[in-house]
């Protein structure tokens, strides 16, 4: 459970889902990440959810390591997620989240 009392292992892909477009501020850092895609990364077993990946936008110029950041959204309040850098574009750094 984060401060703002969200369980990361209750939320769903759905609730992710409806947050694509949405700016994520880094807690105590110079920039913001980007919700850019939520995709099912395999089939759920009974009574378990969907596994699934967030991929994220992030400034060019400020590069995140690997590792667990604190995020925060209008739409979902606070909560700490282990971001992996996947990759860059000429727009943005790319990281993801797995939720399995």
């Amino acid at each position: 459970m984060t401060d703002g009392g969200l369980q990361l292992d209750a939320v769903t892909l759905e609730d992710f889902a409806s947050q694509v477009g949405t700016s994520f501020a880094l807690q105590g850092g110079p920039c913001a990440l980007v919700l850019r895609e939520v995709r099912a990364v395999g089939q759920g077993h009974p009574g378990r959810a969907v596994p699934f990946s967030l991929l994220f936008d992030g400034s060019l110029d400020v590069p995140l390591s690997q590792g667990i950041h604190a995020l925060d959204s209008e739409g979902m309040g606070p909560l700490e997620l282990f971001l992996v850098p996947v990759g860059i574009t000429p727009e943005a750094r790319q990281y993801e989240a797995i939720f399995n």
